[in-house]
């Protein structure tokens, strides 16, 4: 029933739900005085589905739209010389990563010095600024910068496809080796990059693309030996929602290191900020040593919208429609 007719608590009400097609809000006039959301200034919220990128655009400049969200690197430029269009790309907390499974039977990644030549062989600055372009930062640690507790000093690994080779050389594994790597249908693009920087020293890499449900039921069983994903935290800007869920020893978990467990639920059960601090950034600095994750790159939004239009994205994610207002 709530996925036809929802009811919530926020300063909109449903009108009207179209599945596939789009939803149209109204002002609610008895949301609670001195509510966060209190009075917003536009009385009404038409979401319209265009999967066509082409049709969003043709909407807007047509004024038939006045705002559009995830817009591609290549095209937000083509948006920023139309009159009438304004543009914006805003840091959020989302972050995109790669993780590694030590425990699949017989895997490569077993051995440290196969993770760590991985993370050597991928140029994440190329590959980032060709498909996300300067504005989306790399990192170097299994969490967001902005979050509380991401520890940044850490060890890194810079691009450096001899240093990969010599790793793999020290391993074992000179002639090559076949590795397996989960991804979404959005991240195609991103793991062909991938696929080609491990390619060169001696990697090769066979992508999956699969659906959400079939692709975490083979991690979360140790049948693949790569995950291409990414991960937003819900909007909470502590570290308990990123390295809390991945390294925790949980479902989530497939790596289940009991040294870097252990700091990280302690963590999460007490208040202490300094400690908690201290506790997190033992644990990042083992996740990094150990080379467990290849750590990709802060996403930022890309928007347009009418320049008749006051909407800015928070760095949680979520979309103010409430604060919007008409110029």
């Amino acid at each position: 029933g709530m996925a036809v007719k929802p009811i919530g608590t926020g300063p909109y009400k449903l009108v009207e739900l179209t599945p596939g097609v789009g939803v149209k809000l109204e002002r609610f006039p008895d949301y609670y005085k001195g509510g966060q959301k209190e009075n917003p200034k536009i009385g009404k919220i038409n979401f319209r589905v265009l999967p066509e990128s082409n049709t969003q655009y043709a909407e807007l400049l047509n004024g038939n739209i006045d705002w559009i969200w995830r817009v591609p690197k290549d095209d937000i430029q083509r948006l920023a010389s139309q009159p009438g269009v304004q543009v914006e790309s805003s840091a959020i907390m989302r972050f995109d990563e790669i993780s590694m499974d030590p425990h699949v039977p017989n895997s490569p990644l077993a051995d440290v010095r196969v993770r760590k030549a991985v993370n050597y062989a991928i140029n994440r600055k190329e590959i980032r600024d060709a498909f996300k372009g300067e504005s989306s930062p790399i990192i170097n640690s299994a969490c967001n910068p902005v979050q509380f507790g991401c520890e940044t000093d850490v060890t890194t690994y810079d691009y450096n496809p001899e240093k990969a080779k010599e790793l793999l050389k020290e391993a074992g594994f000179e002639k090559g080796l076949n590795l397996s790597m989960i991804i979404s249908p959005e991240g195609v693009a991103v793991a062909e990059a991938v696929k080609a920087n491990l390619a060169a020293v001696g990697i090769n890499l066979a992508i999956n693309n699969l659906q959400y449900a079939a692709g975490i039921e083979q991690w979360r069983n140790h049948k693949q030996d790569m995950y291409y994903s990414d991960w937003g935290s819900y909007g909470v800007g502590d570290v308990a929602l990123s390295v809390g869920d991945f390294f925790a020893g949980t479902g989530d978990d497939v790596v289940n290191d009991p040294e870097v467990v252990a700091p990280i639920v302690e963590a999460s059960k007490i208040m202490d900020r300094d400690r908690r601090k201290a506790l997190y950034s033992k644990a990042l600095k083992l996740i990094a040593d150990r080379a467990y994750w290849i750590p990709l790159w802060v996403w930022s939004m890309n928007t347009a919208r009418s320049k008749d239009l006051d909407l800015h994205i928070n760095p949680d994610e979520f979309i103010p429609f409430y604060d919007a207002t008409w110029k």
